[in-house]
């Protein structure tokens, strides 16, 4: 998977080693001078009141990053939001005052999933999609991935709709996975567990942990892989090395 996450924290003379979306090399780098923050409305209008420290700072950027790679030269336009923290400097006598920031939208979207080149368009698409969402919300971002199980089961042939007694209705999630859990094999937990954060996403108001987005995306990428991905066959040479030097040449 392609690292850091999007949501992560980061100051300007220091920008994350994301990865372009073209060429998925991490390779971004801010375009110089294309780094421009200024205060909040709230901010500038409260500065001088007595009760106004440094963690009411607000601020909102903007920027360029773009492909150090001659062959690729991407841009990726960011915005979002910034504020302030403190630290003791190295003496430990005086504090230190900077800005942090937070992407909140990358165009085009940064890649957060390493997808197989044998998994579905429609897949690909759904989880491009949850990867433009997680910086916005990951609540948005894990309906995504949800939406994108529905579309894994429906590449596995796992049946959508049943069609008894004449009538056809769609199969909640939940159940398409307990129905068919035999079909579904080693990968029924993932697919219980990713359906089980996608349902508290879509049903509940409570904030999720961020690093439990991050497993999920971690798992479904492991998913998809375990499903998609083409497994190279060594047999021949397995069975040219058995044939030159196994027991059926009389060794022991």
């Amino acid at each position: 998977m392609p690292a850091p996450f999007p949501t992560v924290a980061f100051t300007e003379d220091r920008i994350p080693e994301w990865c372009c979306p073209a060429c998925m090399a991490p390779s971004l780098e801010l375009l110089p001078g294309s780094f421009h923050s200024q205060y909040s409305a709230f901010s500038q209008h409260n500065r001088r009141e007595d009760w106004y420290d440094y963690d009411h700072e607000e601020l909102v950027f903007t920027c360029i990053l773009q492909c150090s790679r001659s062959s690729c030269r991407e841009s990726v336009a960011v915005s979002g939001i910034g504020w302030v923290e403190r630290k003791s400097d190295k003496r430990q006598k005086d504090m230190v005052y900077y800005k942090r920031y937070r992407a909140k939208s990358f165009n085009p979207p940064l890649p957060v999933f390493s997808l197989p080149e044998d998994c579905p368009e429609d897949v690909k698409c759904q989880l491009k999609l949850a990867a433009s969402l997680l910086p916005i919300s990951g609540s948005a971002a894990l309906n995504s991935m949800r939406i994108a199980l529905e579309l894994l089961l429906d590449s596995i042939n796992i049946p959508r709709f049943n069609t008894d007694s004449g009538k056809e209705w769609q199969i909640k999630l939940g159940n398409r996975i307990e129905r068919f859990k035999d079909r579904l094999g080693p990968h029924y937990e993932t697919f219980h567990a990713l359906k089980d954060i996608g349902n508290h996403a879509s049903h509940s108001d409570a904030t999720i942990n961020q690093a439990h987005i991050e497993c999920a995306c971690l798992l479904m990428e492991d998913l998809i892989k375990q499903l998609f991905d083409k497994v190279t066959d060594f047999s021949h040479i397995a069975l040219m090395l058995q044939t030159s030097y196994g027991r059926n040449r009389g060794e022991r």
